[in-house]
């Protein structure tokens, strides 16, 4: 029977059931091979992977089949030999798996053998119609195929079995290297394991369909979580280690390692399953570690942050502000100053008053660790009242403040000090000498970011100053240090920094009037502030991109961008956008107007030449010199161009400059 078709009658398929159920009982490979079934789809899934079976794989996977089918007659609950839901199983399994003698399978029943040999022709007459209804439709196939994996894993040897149960353990994005072999069961190679098919080749990984089985099965797992959590530790698997120890009851050691190397973790892991470990973690096994437990929020808040949740992150935060360590208190609320500057500024400067004034009365006693954050807290609130209110005494005594207790040799944060008072020289306009100071504090803190080797630091520094150097029309040294800062950012593959590079340097072409320059750099920075969804920045980037058009007399361009522009702004319903947007209608009239093909060539022709005599535009675009005055008049009652010259020497420009 090559065919499943060919089973029809169920007369017929109750005696190759029964015949395979015999061959079962009888233990005869070859007879079953032999079998009818043994050739038909039905083994397909209970046969090993790879090359066509041989007789022996095809006897075993028609064994595993029938074991199958018997299991479907097991009802839930305790085995019973007199309940008649249990009758159909008692009598299969007993008889053909178990391969009791009928006399004993009738006492159990309770039965003479008359009776049972009349109820297995019941039995095998059901137990023919679940092979007939998978003949024609095998719905249970995936079920079957789970079924004989298990299967294979119950009958393999011990050591095998040994590794399968510990792959249980893993989590689905966990392997087991092969070197870690032996430290469980010596002897047992890659090559046994991937012979069993019980697992995923390459790696050792557990095939999905066992690991609830068998993990659900397990008696003994502590001592293996623990080995695994030593190993995965040894390894700089920081996640799983830590994820070993919880599960095999050392807590603390596993809240240790996930809080010692979260950076690491955080490198590796994404937040959703970092966040679901801690989940896991209830909070009364921490009770008696309220500094640990304070940690762990401060990590929970990173996390949110890194997702952009800032509710969550400054939630997370506040949970963790009664820490009983400084250290760790101040950290709370150094990362809650910077959450709270985002969505409640009032709160943020409370916040910050509370902690300076404890960490003041308590300053002879801090440490440089400590002293960090005190100085870091100053410079953010200078930032307040550099950027949100505007208070410049205030800001100057706290960045003076700042100076006074920030450690010498902390030269990340004396690189945010140099930055904070270029910002404060830059918003206050308080010197004459304005734009060298500026400069020469940025240059103190790109030094002091080099200094630190902190990359994200130096990407920020090389930006700012390299923006110095090109509003003050430096621009050779404005795009070498634009340069620097994207070359960085390819290095750290930060996408958002490669678009504010991008974008400073399309700013340094465009006041050079290197128009062509200037668009292909904004527009890499509109394409990877869009691909990064980063509003802000995509906003002020097209902004841009209507006042280069505008500005090249691409105006078509400009206004399609002035659209974008506009949405965009009152999506954010950001008033500083949306008035930017406004100043560029009042700064290009011509966005409002529609001109006409020739009065768009003198456009783009006005952007790239000198300014252009009547004579000169008729020549450009071909018309008559009344149908050019005409033209030329449009222009200048729109504001668009402007007259320079009197009589003969009357030339025509565009009425606006680069801003």
């Amino acid at each position: 029977m090559q065919q499943d078709e060919t089973i029809i009658d169920l007369d017929q398929l109750n005696e190759i059931v029964s015949d395979a159920l015999t061959s079962l009982r009888l233990g005869d490979q070859q007879r079953m091979a032999q079998n009818a079934l043994a050739t038909s789809s039905l083994i397909s899934p209970h046969l090993l992977d790879g090359d066509p079976p041989s007789i022996v794989e095809r006897a075993g996977a028609l064994d595993s089949f029938l074991r199958w089918v018997v299991s479907t007659f097991e009802p839930d609950g305790v085995q019973s030999w007199h309940d008649p839901n249990w009758r159909t199983y008692n009598i299969l399994n007993g008889y053909f798996v178990e391969r009791m003698l009928a006399a004993d399978v009738a006492e159990m029943l309770g039965v003479v053998e008359q009776t049972f040999y009349e109820w297995r022709r019941h039995a095998l007459t059901v137990a023919s119609a679940v092979v007939q209804q998978e003949l024609h439709d095998p719905v249970h196939a995936a079920q079957r195929h789970t079924f004989a994996l298990l299967r294979r894993y119950q009958t393999a040897a011990q050591p095998i079995q040994t590794i399968i149960q510990i792959l249980a353990l893993l989590h689905e994005d966990e392997h087991l290297p092969e070197a870690w072999l032996a430290e469980f069961v010596p002897h047992v190679t890659l090559t046994d394991l991937l012979q069993s098919q019980l697992t995923i080749p390459p790696q050792l990984t557990l095939k999905p369909q066992l690991r609830a089985h068998i993990s659900s099965e397990l008696r003994v797992r502590r001592q293996w979580h623990l080995q695994l959590a030593d190993l995965c530790d040894d390894a700089g698997d920081y996640f799983f280690a830590a994820r070993h120890f919880m599960l095999g009851n050392r807590l603390l050691s596993g809240v240790q390692v996930l809080l010692d190397d979260a950076q690491a973790i955080r490198d590796s892991v994404p937040p959703q399953q970092i966040e679901a470990l801690i989940d896991d973690i209830k909070p009364s096994k921490l009770r008696r570690h309220p500094d640990l437990a304070a940690r762990l929020h401060i990590l929970r808040g990173e996390l949110a942050e890194s997702v952009d949740n800032l509710p969550a992150a400054s939630a997370a935060y506040e949970h963790a502000l009664g820490a009983p360590d400084l250290l760790i208190k101040t950290t709370a609320y150094l990362r809650r100053v910077r959450v709270l500057k985002h969505i409640d500024l009032d709160a943020c400067l409370g916040h910050l008053a509370v902690i300076l004034d404890l960490l003041e009365r308590l300053h002879d006693r801090l440490d440089d660790e400590l002293n960090s954050h005190f100085g870091r807290l100053y410079i953010e609130r200078a930032w307040l009242f550099i950027q949100e209110f505007p208070d410049a005494q205030r800001a100057t005594d706290d960045l003076e403040r700042a100076s006074q207790v920030l450690p010498p040799a902390d030269t990340a944060l004396w690189c945010e000090y140099h930055n904070a008072r270029a910002g404060h020289v830059t918003h206050f306009k308080l010197d004459d000498a304005l734009q060298s100071r500026e400069i020469e504090m940025r240059q103190q803190a790109w030094v002091a970011a080099a200094a630190s080797g902190r990359s994200e630091l130096m990407m920020r520094m090389a930006h700012n100053l390299g923006q110095a150097y090109v509003f003050s029309a430096d621009y050779d040294a404005g795009l070498s240090y634009l340069t620097r800062c994207l070359e960085l950012a390819v290095e750290r593959d930060n996408l958002n920094v490669q678009a504010a590079a991008h974008k400073g340097i399309g700013g340094c072409y465009f006041f050079q009037r290197k128009y062509a320059a200037a668009q292909t750099a904004y527009e890499r920075a509109y394409a990877l502030f869009e691909e990064m969804e980063n509003a802000t920045w995509l906003a002020i980037t097209t902004a841009d991109l209507v006042e280069l058009h505008a500005t090249i007399g691409d105006f078509a361009a400009a206004r399609d961008y002035l659209v974008r522009a506009r949405n965009l702004s009152n999506i954010m319903g950001n008033e500083r956008y949306q008035a930017w947007v406004t100043a560029l209608n009042t700064r290009f009239p011509a966005l409002q107007s529609i001109f006409n093909e020739r009065q768009s060539a003198l456009l783009h022709h006005l952007a790239n030449h000198s300014p252009i005599s009547r004579q000169g535009y008729v020549d450009l675009v071909g018309v008559s010199k009344s149908q050019a005055f005409r033209d030329l008049e449009e222009l200048l009652e729109e504001g668009v161009i402007e007259r320079i010259g009197v009589g003969r020497g009357t030339r025509y420009q565009l009425a606006h400059k680069p801003n």
